[in-house]
């Protein structure tokens, strides 16, 4: 959203023109004046605005720079925007796609928290979906005086996909009920590994029918049978134990009152 600045009262602002050229002088510079600036011509009902200046204030710091990409989850319009944030210093990174470097579009940006406001650069970029979904590398590139900080991200190919069980990323049906494995299928799909039980998966989306390993019910209840089994032969056990621990007990407690007895 963009905010009209009050150049007319505001004495914080002093805009000088000078035939087409306009120029803003901001004084008493705080963090809080970061921001991305636009010069716009207004006549009458239309306006043009330029491509903006990208100011950042900063406090001196020893902050150590930091990068991270954000990747878009869906990949279904023409263009896929991938976003890369810098925090630490005042370059703008560019971006190097498939060997070609690209400067992107850059501005700054302001996160506030309870303690302090900090300050990002932000620099965004558009691949086509065939460059995203052929796996091409995509790189951040920040280049200070004393070191070169990079981070790559890459779209999933049509292998990896395929690779990616369908019902992790899409949303699915189950066309058949969980059931016990079938000797064929115990040795065809891994799933069955797992459990012994299966139950097949269809994805709409990708239209792929998958298995996905599963508990039945009948498999929870052999499984509590066996546990309520393996309890009743530990309490017979410990039960047996001190039975026996309790008749020795109680002869070394027959023996010493007899030994009282004949020492009297």
């Amino acid at each position: 959203m963009l905010t009209p600045l009050n150049t007319m009262t505001d004495k914080k602002y002093l805009r000088d023109g000078v035939e087409k050229v306009c120029s803003l002088t901001i004084a008493g510079l705080q963090t809080s004046d970061s921001a991305t600036y636009y010069c716009a011509y207004i006549r009458g009902s239309g306006a043009s605005i330029g491509p903006g200046s990208a100011v950042r204030v900063k406090q001196p710091s020893d902050q150590t720079p930091s990068m991270k990409i954000l990747v878009p989850f869906e990949e279904d319009e023409p263009k896929v925007i991938i976003v890369c944030l810098v925090d630490g210093v005042d370059q703008a990174p560019y971006w190097i796609i498939s060997g070609h470097r690209q400067n992107g579009t850059t501005d700054v940006g302001v996160s506030d928290s309870s303690n302090s406001t900090s300050h990002f650069i932000r620099n965004q970029i558009s691949v086509s979906v065939e460059t995203w979904a052929s796996g091409a590398p995509c790189t951040c590139v920040l280049e200070t005086e004393n070191q070169r900080l990079n981070r790559t991200v890459r779209g999933k190919t049509e292998m990896d996909a395929a690779a990616t069980p369908c019902w992790q990323v899409e949303e699915f049906v189950v066309s058949k009920e969980c059931a016990k494995c079938t000797p064929y299928e115990s040795k065809s799909s891994s799933a069955c590994s797992m459990t012994g039980y299966v139950e097949i998966i269809r994805c709409p989306k990708s239209k792929r029918d998958e298995y996905k390993s599963c508990r039945s019910a009948v498999m929870e209840e052999h499984l509590f049978w066996k546990f309520e089994g393996s309890m009743v032969g530990l309490t017979v056990i410990f039960a047996v134990l001190v039975v026996f621990r309790q008749r020795a007990l109680d002869r070394l407690a027959s023996e010493k009152v007899r030994k009282q007895i004949e020492s009297i």
